[in-house]
C-alpha cells in the first residue's frame, strides 16, 4: 500500500534533506562532511517523514488480516536491518582507514539508498508491483550514478535525481486514473 501523495511527501523529502547536506559542504576544500547541526535537522525531518508515513500507511491498511500486519512488520524489520547494516559498513569504512570524502561524502550519500533501494525493489518484485519496483530501482541507479560526481556533487545530483524518480512515480500512480476517468 502507498498513498498516493507520499512519493511527493519523499520528493520533497530528497531535496530538503540532500539539498541541506549539500549546502554545508558545497565550501568544503578540505571535504570534512556534514556539519553536526545539518545532520541533526536532517534526521529530524527524516523521523518526522517516517512517523507520517507510518501513519498514512497505517490509515491505509487499517482492517487488513493479522498475517498480511505480521508480514508487513517482518518487511520493515528487514528494511531497518539493511539500513543499520549500511551504516554500520559506514562505520568499518571509517575504521579502516577510508578518508572522509569517501566515509562522509560518497558512500554516506549513496550507500544507504543502494542497499535500502535493492531490498524494498525484491520486495515489490515478489508482489509484482511494478511501479514500485522501478522506482526503487531508479534510486538505486541514480545514487549508483552519483557516487561518480565526488563527495560534494554526490548530495546534488542524488537528491535531486531520486526527488526526481519519486515524482515521475507520483505522476505515474495518478495520470492513469486520470485517464480512467475522462471516458465516464
Amino acid at each position: 500500500m502507498n498513498p498516493p501523495l507520499l512519493p511527493l511527501l519523499y520528493a520533497a523529502l530528497f531535496l530538503f534533506a540532500y539539498g541541506a547536506i549539500w549546502l554545508s559542504v558545497r565550501n568544503q576544500h578540505s571535504y570534512t562532511g556534514p556539519d553536526f547541526t545539518t545532520i541533526a535537522i536532517v534526521y529530524i525531518a527524516v523521523a518526522v517523514m517516517i512517523g507520517v508515513a507510518g501513519r498514512v500507511v497505517h490509515g491505509a491498511t487499517a482492517g487488513v488480516s493479522r498475517r498480511s500486519a505480521r508480514k508487513r512488520l517482518a518487511e520493515g524489520a528487514i528494511v531497518a536491518a539493511a539500513y543499520v547494516a549500511a551504516y554500520v559498513f559506514m562505520g568499518a569504512l571509517r575504521n579502516d582507514g577510508a578518508g572522509n570524502a569517501i566515509v562522509y561524502g560518497v558512500f554516506a550519500a549513496t550507500g544507504p539508498l543502494i542497499v535500502v533501494g535493492s531490498v524494498m525493489a525484491a520486495f515489490a518484485a515478489a508482489r509484482e508491483v511494478w511501479p514500485s519496483v522501478g522506482l526503487a530501482m531508479a534510486i538505486v541507479a541514480v545514487c549508483t550514478g552519483s557516487a561518480f560526481a565526488g563527495p560534494i556533487w554526490v548530495w546534488a545530483f542524488a537528491g535531486v535525481g531520486c526527488s526526481v524518480a519519486c515524482l515521475v512515480y507520483a505522476a505515474a500512480r495518478v495520470w492513469p486514473s486520470r485517464a480512467s476517468t475522462k471516458g465516464i
